[in-house]
């Protein structure tokens, strides 16, 4: 399987040091937070938002979203199409205006103005 994430650090201290790796889906990265304890927050923010694994991590687990939020949102192949609207509404107070989940039916209570001709 080819890599599929790079994971860039950059730290600043009179220096400029930048630390890139690259890889595969499922593969899990070493924390660094026995270095650096500032990447404790960092790490499980790309955790949460794209999946991304950290071997040794004192707390992985999300940070920004619920723990029964289900799937990565700021990966490509992440559909927000599919979230449950109903969950988001009730816990994330957000009202995103979508009545039906994709692939139902949308017509059947929505006035449409259709070409005439």
């Amino acid at each position: 399987m080819k890599p599929r994430f790079t994971i860039l650090y950059s730290f600043a201290k009179n220096e400029h040091v930048r630390v890139k790796t690259r890889i595969k889906e499922f593969e899990e990265i070493e924390s660094v937070v026995s270095v650096w304890t500032t990447a404790d927050w960092l790490e499980r923010e790309v955790y949460d938002m794209f999946g991304v694994r950290y071997a040794n991590h004192p707390n992985l687990k999300r940070i920004l979203l619920p723990e029964d939020w289900v799937g990565y949102p700021l990966r490509k192949d992440y559909n927000i199409r599919l979230q449950d609207v109903e969950w988001v509404r009730k816990h994330l107070g957000i009202d995103s205006g979508q009545k039906y989940y994709v692939g139902e039916a949308r017509h059947e209570d929505t006035d449409y103005i259709t070409p005439s001709g």
